[in-house]
């Protein structure tokens, strides 16, 4: 990381949940504040976009998680549910800032107990176990369940810019 960030942003999301929405996010991100003259205005790994076949799927993973300014969690209920997700936000957690860990709920429930001081288990459907005792008081998320079944999702979209 001496030489800086290469990616902006990593994107872990589940494909079911969220497999028509995350390469609608990645092109939004990428061309958010985009000069005229660029391709884009930062780069997103998003693992269908960034990975070729390779025998080491983990170590590349990790490999970008390290090279990553911010993980944006899509969180839904097979996020949730997904291993994948959790080693991810896990791997995030053990070596990266958790502030530079955002949510993004996309479908199901954020919940959060403020006596526990932790996600309320039993209502929250779209949050990693992984993230357990991650947070000292309740995260600000971003809510994009609305983009999830809308066609034209745009960064001109105010609900997307806010």
């Amino acid at each position: 990381m001496a030489a800086g960030p290469v990616y902006a942003a990593f994107i872990s999301y589940s494909r079911d949940d969220d497999g028509r929405l995350a390469p609608r996010l990645e092109n939004a991100l990428e061309r958010f504040g985009k000069p005229w003259y660029r391709v884009r205005a930062v780069r997103v790994f998003r693992d269908d976009a960034s990975l070729s076949a390779n025998p080491g799927l983990w170590s590349s993973l990790t490999g970008a998680l390290d090279r990553a300014e911010f993980f944006v969690l899509l969180a839904s209920p097979g996020s949730a549910a997904s291993e994948w997700v959790n080693r991810e936000v896990e791997y995030w957690l053990g070596h990266r800032d958790r502030a530079r860990l955002l949510l993004v709920l996309t479908d199901g429930e954020i919940a959060w107990d403020e006596h526990a001081g932790d996600f309320d288990w039993e209502r929250a459907t779209a949050v990693p176990r992984a993230l357990s005792g991650a947070y000292g008081e309740e995260p600000r998320y971003t809510d994009l369940r609305f983009a999830a079944t809308s066609e034209h999702f745009s960064i001109r979209d105010p609900r997307f810019r806010d």
